[in-house]
Formats: C-alpha cells, sequence, structure tokens
C-alpha cells in the first residue's frame, strides 16, 4: 500500500481568531516501513494523523491510499476503510474495561456480527507476545501490554497501516524499547506504521522522521 499526501490545508476558527495548523504538508509513505512524525506541541501532528486515518478531513489537499482518494470518500466509507484498512490508535485510546484480552482484540467481529477468526488471533498474539494474556483483563495488565493489545487489535482487523499517536509516551523505558521492537517487526510483515512522538528512541529506528514545524 502507497499513501500520497498531498499539498494538506487544515485551519481551525475561533471567536477571535483563524488558527492554520497545517500549510501545504506533502509527502508519501511506503508499504512496510516505519515512519515517525515529530514536531512541538500543537504543531499539528495528532491534527495530521486524524487525516491521514480519515477521521477528519483537510480544508485543501488529497490523501490517496493506493488509487483510493480517501479525502473525497464519504463518512461511512472512510468508517470502513478504519475497520479493516487502516488503523488509527489516538494518544489515550485504551482497552475496554469489561472485555479479556482475547475479547479487547477480536472487537471488530462483534461489531459486524462475525465469528472469531482463531488462526488469525493466534497469529496476532504470537506476534504481540501476548498469547499467555488472551483471557487476562486490563486491570491485571501492565501498561505495556495494554498497548500490545491495542496494537494486536489493529493487527487482526487486518489494518495494512496503523497511526499511532504518542505510542510510548506513558511507558517506562524498558516498556518504551518493547513497544519500539514490535513496532519494527509489524513492518516487517509488510504493514507500514507511523508514530506522531517526542521518543528519540522510537524516531532512532524509524526508516525516516517527518517534522512538522
Amino acid at each position: 500500500m502507497k499513501i500520497e499526501v498531498n499539498n494538506i490545508y487544515k485551519s481551525y476558527h475561533s471567536k477571535h481568531r483563524d488558527i492554520d495548523v497545517l500549510k501545504d504538508v506533502t509527502f508519501s509513505l511506503e508499504k512496510g516501513k516505519f515512519y515517525c512524525l515529530k514536531g512541538d506541541s500543537g504543531c499539528g501532528k495528532t491534527t495530521l494523523l486524524s487525516i491521514l486515518a480519515g477521521v477528519i478531513k483537510p480544508d485543501k489537499g488529497q490523501v490517496i491510499v493506493d488509487d483510493t482518494n480517501l479525502t473525497a470518500l464519504s463518512e461511512d466509507k472512510r468508517t470502513k476503510l478504519r475497520r479493516h484498512t487502516i488503523a488509527y490508535i489516538p494518544q489515550a485510546q485504551e482497552v475496554i474495561e469489561d472485555l479479556t484480552v482475547e475479547e479487547n482484540i477480536t472487537l471488530v467481529d462483534y461489531f459486524e456480527g462475525k465469528k472469531v477468526n482463531q488462526e488469525k488471533l493466534e497469529e496476532v498474539v504470537n506476534i504481540l507476545g501476548i498469547n499467555k494474556l488472551r483471557k487476562e483483563y486490563p486491570r491485571e495488565l501492565s501498561g505495556g501490554e495494554a498497548r500490545r493489545v491495542i496494537f494486536a487489535r489493529a493487527l487482526y482487523q487486518g489494518a495494512s497501516v496503523i497511526y499511532a499517536d504518542e505510542p510510548t509516551n506513558d511507558l517506562d523505558k524498558d516498556n518504551r524499547e518493547a513497544i519500539a521492537s514490535i513496532i519494527k517487526s509489524i513492518t516487517e510483515k509488510g504493514v507500514t506504521f507511523m508514530a506522531a512522538t517526542h521518543d528519540e528512541g522510537l524516531m532512532c529506528r524509524a526508516n525516516k522522521v517527518f517534522a512538522l514545524q
């Protein structure tokens, strides 16, 4: 999956002023690569990830996913893409407390009334190293383990590209390094991964780092 980001502009309007968040942002992403997006707080990293994932639309510009203009799709079609092709992991996203690890990972099947794909589930829990946690509840997990569950959910749903906002932000050094290693293993499976981050250790492992001013 190749992604082309062409001349993206985004502004927000308040009572007293217009705030230009993104101005003429252009770049491309290649399949199976790990990218980081850096910049000061408030520079538009989260806004850009939201546009790339089809959560919001830019004021101007296009996001081309293979041959599809994501920015021209209806909200329903963009939502469908996020269920199966594009995974967006916001900074505040958490696992659902009342569901087991396995149920959290296979949540997409619940929404679509499908049976759990046991073969796929087995694959992703082994990639993320959480096979022994499948029947546990979130309250029994560490922060790093919970983050792995969220990544596992994205892989289970079949995402070809994952956008994550500060994926190591609230983790200790050991867990940050573990998550960085997992991201690299995910890209080795052919998944494109972009993280908005301030984590220098994560950026050192990226194939390319983009800077927002």
